[in-house]
């Protein structure tokens, strides 16, 4: 009997094609050069999910094309491989089929967990991903005549996999267990600080500059999505998913102060998070925007990841594992402000995400966490290609979850 692991991505892992134009495809240099040198009006246009339709790649892009051997060209056009972006997710795909598979994919060869990718249009509501999700998954299974699946989340993933499971309760008996990597499971203070101070290619980057490659990815990916307020909330605007990424109500800091809160320590966060979103001061998301129309699409936005986040509450899968990032610098906190006035980060988190969001403290059912591991070092965009913690996942596959 197979049960097959299936990759969900995270936020702009995916690689869609939007229009000859642009592109979403963050394995091809040229194309991201392109965004990088887009304006804002072409940018948010092209992001936009009711403006331009989006189909997930189904080809080999320019860096899978380079890498792939002639066997494995078939395997990432057959199991979704190529809706990724490689640069992220292909060497973990690659370690994860071999580990788990070690009789191969030839014929004759029994693979107990093929590995399959589910990609999907990010710039969608999560919930609209996870019905596309169900539909994967029972495909899978046809194709498989499994019973279940696994899922292996990557950041917003989680959020796609958690959405399905409350869209349809009949889904939870087709997975046998969810592992999350590096999930914002209540949102994520980074998104939120943001909005107010933009995209700070010198605090938000986190490779060296001995690491060029990487260095100049996020480099261009601070333009593309915005080193300003302004550009930052325009394009979020038209995002729906990534706007579900805003800390909702659940997230606690983990501190004895809150996360989000005035000069005088007023806490604004917890159940006042969505009214401070909306005001109109230096706490609130529209406060750079003067464009009503980019106003008027953000409130849509927030009230639809409202509604998002008490959709799923804090419901996690019976059987989930929780493996997430420490040892790097991470908002954990957020003051009002400009760049001047950043607030300090503590050593809690992947770059990105905090631990207190990732490790499953937060979710209803304690009993339902099988497992957690914190790894050391690893930056959030980086966790499938550490060695690390691909081998924490195939723990968690090959291991019967009581």
């Amino acid at each position: 009997m197979q049960t097959p692991v299936i990759l969900i991505p995270g936020v702009m892992g995916s690689r869609l094609h939007l229009t000859e134009e642009l592109r979403w495809d963050p394995d091809s240099d040229l194309n991201m050069w392109a965004w990088r040198r887009a304006d804002l009006p072409t940018k948010r246009r092209h992001l936009s999910v009711t403006e331009t339709p989006a189909t997930v790649f189904d080809d080999l892009g320019h860096q899978a094309a380079l890498e792939a051997s002639t066997d494995e060209e078939s395997l990432i056009r057959s199991r979704g491989w190529a809706g990724l972006a490689w640069g992220f997710y292909g060497p973990g795909l690659r370690e994860l089929q071999r580990r788990l598979n070690p009789d191969g994919t030839g014929v004759g060869s029994f693979e107990p967990f093929p590995v399959y990718a589910f990609g999907y249009d990010f710039r969608t509501s999560n919930l609209a991903s996870a019905h596309q999700l169900v539909e994967f998954v029972d495909i899978t299974r046809a194709a498989t005549s499994a019973a279940k699946v696994i899922l292996v989340t990557h950041s917003m993933g989680g959020l796609v996999a958690r959405a399905a499971c409350t869209w349809d309760p009949t889904f939870i008996d087709k997975v046998d267990r969810v592992i999350h990597v590096g999930q914002p499971a209540d949102g994520c203070p980074t998104f939120y600080r943001r909005f107010l101070t933009g995209v700070v290619p010198k605090y938000d980057d986190h490779a060296p500059l001995t690491e060029i490659e990487t260095w100049l990815q996020e480099h261009v990916l601070a333009h593309i999505i915005g080193t300003t307020p302004q550009e930052f909330a325009t394009l979020m605007s038209v995002l729906p998913g990534p706007m579900q990424l805003l800390p909702s109500t659940r997230f606690v800091s983990q501190l004895s102060a809150p996360w989000l809160a005035d000069e005088s320590g007023n806490d604004l966060g917890g159940l006042r998070v969505y009214e401070t979103y909306r005001r109109t001061d230096e706490f609130g998301i529209m406060e750079s925007v003067a464009d009503t129309d980019v106003q008027s699409a953000l409130e849509r936005q927030l009230r639809d990841a409202e509604q998002f986040h008490a959709k799923i509450g804090g419901f996690c899968h019976p059987s989930t594992f929780c493996i997430y990032g420490t040892g790097i610098a991470t908002d954990r906190t957020t003051r009002p402000g400009r760049r001047a006035q950043l607030a300090p980060r503590s050593l809690t988190g992947d770059g990105t995400v905090d631990e207190s969001c990732a490790n499953g403290v937060t979710f209803d059912d304690r009993n339902s966490i099988k497992r957690t591991k914190s790894i050391s070092g690893v930056d959030h965009s980086k966790m499938l290609l550490d060695h690390a913690v691909i081998t924490e996942i195939h723990s968690a596959v090959t291991t019967f979850a009581e």
